[in-house]
C-alpha cells in the first residue's frame, strides 16, 4: 500500500549498534532528498531534477 500513496521506507546503513536504521513511510521525493544530502555524490547520477528542483 505503500507505493500507491507515494511512500517508501528508507534504509541507512551504518557499522554501529544494529546496522541499520529504518525511516518507514517517507515520501519518494523526501526520501531520495535525504539519501542525496546523506552521501553526496552517491545517487545524483541517477537522479533528475524537475522544474521545482525536487529530486525525482
Amino acid at each position: 500500500m505503500q507505493r500507491r500513496v507515494g511512500l517508501v521506507t528508507l534504509t541507512a546503513t551504518t557499522a554501529a549498534n544494529h546496522g541499520a536504521y529504518r525511516i518507514p513511510d517517507i515520501g519518494l521525493a523526501q526520501g531520495l532528498a535525504f539519501a542525496d544530502a546523506a552521501v553526496p555524490g552517491l545517487l545524483g547520477q541517477f537522479l533528475e531534477s524537475d522544474e521545482d528542483d525536487e529530486l525525482t
